[in-house]
């Protein structure tokens, strides 16, 4: 036989297959209701044919007892929820075992119907079928005029039906019902919480997560209680210590790689709220399996929320993810609803209204879904049935689901650079005055100052909140003269020397990368105590007063400033430059430039070495003007 096109999730069916072999419900019994503004008559209406039953998922024929309003003479017949529930005379209930009527599409239903007349004024009874344009059905009175049978044949898709009773021998109007067929559909109610979502891992000194809430994964419900509503709440998705001992930058993934939107758990679809209940409604299932697609095609359709954050070389500390979080548990519950289709989203937007009001039993419950139906159903009155056109709710399940976005870049904090070993020695460089001879090179004790100098990598490392150490190197023992300076990383050191010996000074201070290779770095001195410098300088051979820049050439082969002066002119017209720290067997160069213009060019660089003796001469001749 033709039926509808449904599809319900397997474990639903594997609950329901118990009910597979229960036996056909027996009919309602027919009891008349008395119509209220007319307490002689009494009316009894049913529908049957071929269902759809949901609790054994089989085709049955049965009969159900249609809702009935009375409607006055002139009025009307309408299935608007407000007018209806204000003329509904009768409370059916379904047969056991029957919360959802489903007529099977393509086959004829019929109207059953039975009008009693205590005066015995009844002629003729017309009904019309307001959802298609059928022809009107007419049954005339027996029995005197106190009772109208009739069964009329009515399509299955049809809901609405109006009823005239005729007084006898005229027109006039005695009773004018609004009939529903007892079909039930699924109305859907959405009820959504959230949860105390875990801000991550963190728990010492997190600058971004709200310590005060637990820990742990985003991700995570085991445990989790519903509370409510949703709200956007500060996470951190890190926590991640790093270090990097490399040269080269590189990107660190967040601890917790989380989504715009994610599925987190699904609370399992109940059929009903106790084992006599039966299944829900097709239209409910498909919404249901609908809420469950949206949720999870988000996957597909989403970005991950968060981006790597960028490591400096050769350095450490904790990266952090700023993110905010949205927790939500999207609860479905499904009422068996007898309104009319056409009224269907003003009797959900009511359902939904009705259902808010038991919002707050689902605080604290692990299964919001099945609690808040339950508290939903302990309250449904005789009246609520009337109100509402329809019946107790069922849970349908529950989507928890988790969305997240960025609240700000990643970052590193505390963020420092790594710390690497410059191996240093201090060397005392003795020059013999044989010109011939090679200078031989002594291990002393003294002190030192580095100062930071630059880097050479791009990206930088991490800037050392300290720039300045102090260094020593011991006077004795197998450490003489030996440093192992511990230095950030990824930066250049200027490290000046000064031997604990008199007499002996470095000419310049020396370049250091930290870490050092291996053999290490050596620092050389040099004795006091040269010949002093003069620079004579002259422009076509003739005095010249200049500026005069000396510089020495560290262990590192880099020149560096010494000093800056002037000439003074002699009395017998010289322009003289004079200077007495020149030390023995350091490297030097000199030049110089005419004062009489600021942007003057200079001479060419002359070099030297340091060397005993009375005085040593240089003579400069500086570019014209």
């Amino acid at each position: 036989m033709p039926c509808r096109r449904w599809s319900l999730a397997a474990p639903l069916v594997a609950a329901l297959m118990p009910l597979l072999l229960s036996p056909a419900p027996a009919a309602p019994t027919r009891q008349l209701t008395a119509v209220p503004y007319d307490p002689a008559l009494s009316v009894y209406v049913a529908e049957r044919g071929l269902w759809l039953d949901h609790s054994t998922l089989r085709e049955r024929w049965g009969r159900g007892e249609c809702l009935v309003a009375a409607f006055g003479a002139e009025e009307h017949v309408t299935a608007d929820p407000e007018t209806w529930a204000q003329r509904q005379i009768n409370a059916p209930t379904p047969p056991f075992g029957w919360a959802h009527l489903e007529p099977v599409t393509d086959r004829e239903m019929a109207l059953e119907f039975t009008i009693c007349d205590q005066q015995r004024r009844l002629g003729r009874v017309v009904v019309n079928d307001c959802d298609s344009s059928a022809d009107p059905y007419v049954a005339w009175a027996g029995g005197g005029g106190a009772t109208v049978t009739g069964s009329c044949a009515v399509a299955a898709g049809s809901k609405l039906f109006e009823l005239v009773a005729y007084a006898r021998g005229s027109d006039a109007v005695l009773l004018r019902l609004g009939i529903l067929s007892p079909s039930v559909d699924g109305a859907v109610v959405r009820l959504v919480y959230a949860w105390d979502v875990n801000r991550g891992d963190e728990r010492d000194a997190c600058p971004v997560a709200d310590l005060s809430h637990p820990g742990g994964s985003p991700e995570e419900t085991e445990g989790k209680v519903a509370v409510g509503p949703p709200q956007w709440v500060q996470g951190c998705a890190g926590g991640n210590e790093i270090r990097n001992d490399g040269a080269c930058g590189y990107s660190v993934a967040p601890l917790h790689w989380l989504r715009r939107s994610q599925v987190v758990h699904v609370e399992a679809a109940v059929a009903g709220l106790s084992d006599t209940e039966s299944a829900t409604a097709t239209s409910a299932w498909q919404t249901w399996e609908a809420e469950q697609k949206a949720a999870w095609g988000d996957l597909s359709q989403t970005e991950l929320a968060l981006k790597g954050a960028p490591v400096p070389p050769l350095s450490q500390g904790v990266v952090h993810f700023p993110v905010r979080l949205r927790p939500e548990i999207t609860a479905l519950v499904v009422f068996p609803y007898q309104g009319h289709p056409r009224y269907a989203d003003i009797g959900a937007e009511r359902l939904q209204q009705r259902a808010q009001e038991q919002f707050a039993a689902a605080y604290g419950s692990q299964t919001p879904c099945r609690t808040v139906a339950r508290a939903i159903a302990d309250s449904w009155t005789a009246t609520d049935v009337r109100h509402y056109q329809a019946g107790p709710p069922a849970p349908l399940g529950a989507v928890w689901k988790l969305v997240a976005e960025e609240s700000g870049a990643p970052f590193l904090s505390p963020l420092s650079p790594t710390v690497g070993t410059a191996l240093l020695e201090l060397c005392r460089v003795v020059v013999s005055s044989d010109p011939f001879a090679m200078p031989e090179f002594e291990l002393c004790g003294g002190t030192a100052v580095a100062v930071l100098d630059g880097t050479w990598l791009d990206p930088a490392p991490p800037r050392p909140a300290q720039t300045e150490y102090s260094l020593r190197f011991p006077d004795d023992g197998p450490d003489r003269g030996r440093c192992a300076a511990q230095l950030p990383a990824g930066w250049y050191w200027l490290v000046t020397a000064q031997p604990n010996d008199r007499g002996w000074a470095a000419p310049v201070p020396t370049r250091v990368p930290s870490p050092t290779a291996p053999n290490g770095w050596g620092l050389h001195c040099y004795e006091t105590g040269a010949m002093p410098l003069e620079v004579w300088c002259t422009s076509s051979r003739r005095p010249e007063a200049c500026q005069v820049e000396l510089q020495a050439r560290g262990v590192d082969l880099k020149w560096r400033p010494v000093v800056v002066g002037d000439t003074v002119t002699q009395p017998d017209g010289r322009c003289v430059w004079r200077w007495d720290g020149l030390l023995i067997g350091a490297s030097y160069r000199v030049r110089a430039r005419s004062r009489g213009a600021p942007d003057a060019p200079w001479s060419e660089w002359q070099e030297f070495w340091g060397s005993r003796g009375s005085r040593q001469i240089i003579w400069l001749e500086v570019p014209h003007r």
